[in-house]
């Protein structure tokens, strides 16, 4: 077999660290903007790093030891110290805890974090998450496989049916 001539490209460190792209007509000037997955959580509006603006805590008190901890806005590892507090303390005070998660727009690996840590402290209670079907935080929840780790339900009255039994630390997800 006849082997073909080597044919030698040259490329010549065109960016300030040093990688190698074509250079003239063959490079790539476009800009490409993401088209799909989760957005980098956005600073806060009023400047201040207390996620104060982008995620708000209601503790819910449904009677029978039952409460509810619903958050609105943004979940990440800018505004857990805001919700870590309130859900940790009824877990520690009640013997069902709901987070409603419903409505959250964005969640990141750190807040899927602090959910999983809050339900391993919950062992003797009954902890069940709702999340809303078809968010940002729902296809996060089924990309990562959260509700292997976690009972995650879509219907907040379906969380709350599902924790009758305290001996049953995980029942049935309804997801």
């Amino acid at each position: 077999m006849e082997k073909s001539p080597e044919r030698q490209v040259n490329f010549k460190p065109s960016l300030p660290h040093g990688s190698c792209a074509p250079q003239g007509d063959r490079a790539s000037r476009r800009v490409v903007e993401r088209s799909g997955g989760s957005a980098p959580p956005r600073p806060p509006k009023d400047g201040g790093g207390d996620g104060s603006v982008r995620l708000s805590v209601r503790v819910e008190d449904t009677g029978q030891g039952v409460s509810i901890v619903a958050l609105t806005g943004e979940l990440d590892i800018g505004t857990i110290p805001k919700m870590e507090a309130p859900l940790f303390e009824q877990i520690r005070q009640r013997s069902v805890v709901v987070v409603d998660l419903s409505g959250l727009s964005f969640i990141d690996s750190s807040g899927i974090g602090i959910l999983i840590a809050a339900f391993q402290e919950s062992s003797g209670n009954q902890m069940r998450v709702v999340v809303g079907s078809g968010t940002q935080v729902d296809r996060v929840f089924r990309i990562a496989g959260v509700a292997d780790a976690l009972p995650v339900y879509h219907d907040r009255a379906a969380a709350l049916v599902a924790m009758p039994n305290p001996e049953n630390d995980q029942g049935d997800a309804g997801t």
